[in-house]
């Protein structure tokens, strides 16, 4: 279900001496009951990264990478507003600074 990131934070909360880790996998197995085994999948691997064994610890790193920006940004259409003036559109160049 959960495969490697599952295995690879189990050994590592042991290894770092977290108590209780029948509670972080039952707290792994509820997340990806709810959320979805690739979100719960990815926050095993983020704390498995970052050493964070608590309680609470994994639901709160899945709701840190639900919020987080898009990875690649897509190219859209510049916003046309009606009514406003137009101004002037200069060049990056015309901003950068020669040396003497």
């Amino acid at each position: 279900m959960l495969g490697v990131e599952a295995e690879d934070y189990l050994r590592a909360a042991a290894a770092a001496g977290t108590a209780r880790l029948h509670e972080r996998l039952e707290e792994a197995l509820g997340l990806a009951r709810t959320r979805g085994d690739n979100q719960a999948r990815a926050a095993l691997h983020r704390a498995t990264m970052f050493g964070r064994f608590a309680h609470g610890d994994l639901g709160s790193i899945a709701d840190g990478l639900a919020a987080a920006p898009p990875s690649s940004v897509v190219d859209a259409e510049p916003l046309a507003l009606e009514g406003l003036p137009k101004v002037a559109v200069r060049s990056l160049d015309d901003y950068r600074r020669t040396r003497p």
